[in-house]
């Protein structure tokens, strides 16, 4: 919380809903949309400050990233899994769960 001048200023908190309704307007629309653009297509209404919210999330928890201003999305957990199956060697009797 920030204090301002004796007053506590809040930063908006988005709820699952808009995250998860973020989460899924970026899939959809993969590397299409800048910031704003992405913003202003999303399917319900959102103020911006808890629209920036959300995606800061989104980015320090490695799912979203901006690249060349567009918004993309990173977090693919089924390829991370078949990438760490790969690479383990079959012979070393580790099991990637473990991991």
């Amino acid at each position: 919380m920030i204090m301002i001048e004796g007053e506590a200023k809040r930063r908006p908190s988005p709820t699952l809903e808009t995250v998860r309704m973020i989460e899924d307007a970026i899939k959809k629309n993969n590397r299409k949309y800048t910031k704003t653009a992405l913003w202003e297509n999303l399917p319900k209404k959102v103020m911006y400050q808890t629209y920036k919210v959300a995606l800061d999330y989104l980015i320090d928890s490695n799912k979203v990233a901006l690249n060349s201003h567009k918004v993309t999305w990173m977090y693919y957990p089924e390829v991370f899994k078949k990438l760490l199956e790969k690479t383990v060697d079959s012979d070393a009797n580790i099991n990637p769960r473990d991991i």
